[in-house]
């Protein structure tokens, strides 16, 4: 199924960082990429072509590459313009806000099934189906309406008559069955004939042959209702009434579940503000002993700042002008240091193995972790970068404690990440290497949970890394909670993962 429409998703922010049109800016529909790696519209890139089979490349570039240049030197080809069913497919599995929101439907649904739930929505809005109105409700108020609906059809009681609600107080007004009282003796009629023959014959009716008395003569027939009429109006409101009830009920059922789940939220939130409260006393004294090793720090600092300066004037004073600036040898130091920090940083990952393509990862305070998780949804943990060998490409993992897309509150989902590395220009791209997560049961390795996926060529999450991370790709179903949190593979509030890349090239 095509989704052509753009929806309202639930974390609109989150995908315009990843998945953004690189014309239009919004959120990428029905997904194409270019040769220059850029995501697009299919309706914003075959606008900017239009009858052309090469155009200038009409995206914007910050650091250009290889490919990007040849792009903005040689133009955009139509032929290198390629639909991204790997993005498609992930944006499809987006949560999104139910179009009928606005008529009160509280409803979040992946996008792929958005229209499946349209289409039952009891909040999508229909025409009235009466003929000459053309008002417009949803299902619940629909039913409302139609009960006063002024094109509606209603039958007349006394005739059977029948006529549009909005003209039968006119027709009650001349109906000849109506039941009236006379005026002239509160003697009922079935019709207003009867009591214009009673009126003009009986003798015993004041209004008979123009009788009448004094000061009050003769006037027109009483076309009042009847006490019966009376009724038949009292049990008309009445079941009006009991009908409005029942609509009431109906519509108001389908939120109230919606604001059931809110209150639990909040008085979760709650439960967690007053936890952090309790927290907050041993928080402030870190923060003072924090502060006071700032303090010391900046009046180390301020020292050596004077040290520096009586210095300088000392070597301008011995007119020693070859020497070097004890600035410009302060400005070397702070190089060398930073290099010294990245060469340390190289040193622990050869001397933990991490460059043969293997980590082990240690993710401790699970439980901590996995209400963070629950509490602020889409939250996730990364490990240490990794190397499939010495000058190999450069990766590391997400692990969604909570679940992810389709594992989301019942599994722990794994994911790879290939980061810009430093040797990518020697490298082979796209990434083909088989890749094997494994969650290790320490005591019991039979019980080690294993899945392997092989890469998608034509996946970007697996193209040369144009920023710092590309977009992960993984298992969203890796374990089940239940299996994960067991005593087999939950060790001392810690699990154990194990990520391996193979090569896959013959």
């Amino acid at each position: 199924m095509k989704l052509y429409k753009r929806p309202g998703f639930v974390q609109r922010r989150q995908l315009l960082l990843s998945y953004s049109c690189g014309i239009c800016r919004d959120i990428v529909i029905l997904p194409y990429q270019t040769a220059c790696n850029k995501r697009v519209c299919e309706v914003c890139i075959t606008e900017k072509f239009g009858n052309n089979s090469v155009i200038p490349c009409p995206l914007l570039h910050d650091n250009l590459t290889g490919d990007e240049e040849e792009c903005q030197r040689e133009g955009l080809e139509w032929s290198m313009v390629y639909p991204d069913s790997i993005t498609q497919k992930e944006l499809s599995r987006e949560l999104c806000f139910c179009v009928n929101r606005q008529f009160g439907c509280c409803e979040e649904v992946r996008w792929k099934d958005l229209q499946k739930h349209i289409e039952e929505c009891p909040f999508e809005p229909t025409v009235c189906s009466n003929e000459g109105c053309d008002k417009k409700y949803d299902y619940m108020h629909m039913l409302e309406h139609q009960n006063n609906c002024l094109y509606g059809q209603v039958q007349c009681r006394y005739c059977t008559t029948v006529t549009l609600r909005k003209d039968f107080p006119e027709h009650v007004e001349e109906c000849e069955k109506v039941d009236t009282v006379c005026g002239g003796c509160s003697k009922l009629f079935s019709s207003r004939g009867n009591l214009a023959v009673h009126q003009q014959t009986d003798p015993g009716c004041l209004l008979s042959a123009g009788k009448g008395t004094a000061g009050s003569p003769p006037g027109p027939p009483n076309r009042g209702p009847a006490p019966g009429a009376l009724a038949i109006k009292i049990q008309e409101l009445e079941d009006n009434v009991e009908n409005r009830q029942n609509i009431l009920l109906r519509a108001v059922a389908p939120r109230v579940v919606p604001l059931t789940k809110a209150v639990f939220g909040i008085s979760v939130k709650v439960a967690d503000l007053e936890e952090q409260a309790n927290l907050s006393k041993e928080d402030s004294y870190r923060f003072k002993q924090a502060m006071r090793s700032a303090d010391n720090v900046s009046r180390t600092v301020g020292n050596l700042q004077s040290r520096v300066a009586v210095l300088e004037r000392e070597v301008k004073d011995t007119g020693l002008s070859e020497m070097p600036s004890l600035h410009t040898r302060t400005q070397g130091l702070q190089k060398n240091s930073k290099d010294l920090g990245r060469l340390t940083k190289k040193t622990m990952i050869l001397e933990s193995g991490w460059d043969n393509g293997m980590l082990v990862w240690k993710i401790d305070q699970y439980q901590l972790k996995k209400r963070q998780a629950v509490r602020y949804e889409g939250r996730f943990e990364t490990s240490p970068a990794f190397f499939s060998k010495k000058y190999g490409y450069k990766m590391c993992c997400k692990a969604y404690l909570n679940g992810h897309e389709d594992g989301r509150g019942q599994y722990l989902s794994l994911y790879f990440v290939l980061m810009k590395g430093e040797y990518d220009d020697i490298l082979e791209f796209p990434f083909t290497e088989r890749i094997t997560f494994k969650l290790l049961a320490p005591q019991k390795q039979w019980l080690n949970k294993e899945k392997t996926i092989l890469p998608d060529p034509d996946s970007s999450s697996f193209r040369r890394p144009q920023t710092e991370m590309n977009i992960a790709s993984g298992c969203p179903q890796f374990a089940l909670h239940t299996d994960v949190e067991s005593s087999n593979f939950l060790i001392n509030d810690c699990i154990y993962v194990r990520v391996s890349v193979e090569s896959s090239r013959a």
